[in-house]
């Protein structure tokens, strides 16, 4: 009864982190809904969830108070009376399109040619900062310290910004590194105004109800495994 979390994004949205990731549900849903365990995706805390594509037949809520996921049944009403005739609408925008600047943090697996500690390039260069650099593969494992350049001792590494390329300590015979690192800034189109919409319309105007419908939590132990949502977490 558990949330499998991949294709993780984090973008820098102020003072927060944007967190865009793919979430599998699983095939036994839990009374009261899933626990969203933040630490799995780099969060301390949650400020809002966004679902991006709501899947057919269901509903999505946030208990915030207990962070957890809930999954609603979706029950449509059924309408009594007359539909509207056939209309148009006019959508204008007024406003201007802007593209703030946005970084993102890569993690990103680079191998490195045995015998001279000479590492693949990065794939986004030019690179920002470098948070991390954890060698997973060789004589010596684990987290390096990352120096300007000159690499005269075991377990440092420089990283040349401009190029991408790390270079090790020789001896520390080195083969597999993974990259935390800050991408360069990419931009975004944001629309800021107004969207004006006018409408005429022909042949009345509908009139009647709207009975039934209702959205209520599925039932414990749901199979729910076919559905993989695709979440935006606003936090820190």
């Amino acid at each position: 009864m558990a949330l499998a979390f991949s294709n993780i994004e984090r973008f820098s949205v102020g003072d927060r982190v944007g967190i865009l990731v793919d979430v599998a549900l699983d095939n036994s849903y839990p009374a009261g809904g899933y626990p969203l365990t933040l630490s799995s995706v780099g969060l301390l805390n949650l400020s809002r969830l966004i679902l991006t594509d709501e899947p057919a037949g269901y509903n999505l809520d946030v208990n915030y108070t207990d962070l957890k996921l809930l999954i609603l049944n979706s029950t449509g009403g059924t309408f009594v009376g007359s539909a509207l005739a056939g209309h148009t609408h006019t959508v204008t925008p007024t406003g201007t399109n802007s593209a703030p600047a946005l970084q993102t943090v890569v993690d990103e697996v680079v191998s490195v040619t045995a015998g001279t500690g000479v590492s693949a390039a990065l794939a986004n260069i030019p690179v920002g900062a470098i948070e991390n650099v954890y060698v997973t593969a060789g004589g010596v494992t684990g987290v390096f310290q990352i120096v300007p350049a000159g690499v005269s001792g075991t377990t440092l590494v420089s990283v040349d910004h401009t190029t991408g390329v790390l270079q090790f300590l020789i001896a520390d015979a080195v083969t597999s590194a993974t990259v935390t690192y800050v991408r360069s800034a990419t931009t975004v189109p944001v629309f800021t105004g107004d969207l004006d919409v006018t409408s005429s319309t022909s042949g009345g105007t509908p009139a009647g109800t709207i009975t039934g419908g209702a959205s209520s939590e599925v039932t414990p132990g749901t199979d729910l495994s076919t559905i993989t949502l695709k979440l935006f977490l606003l936090g820190r």
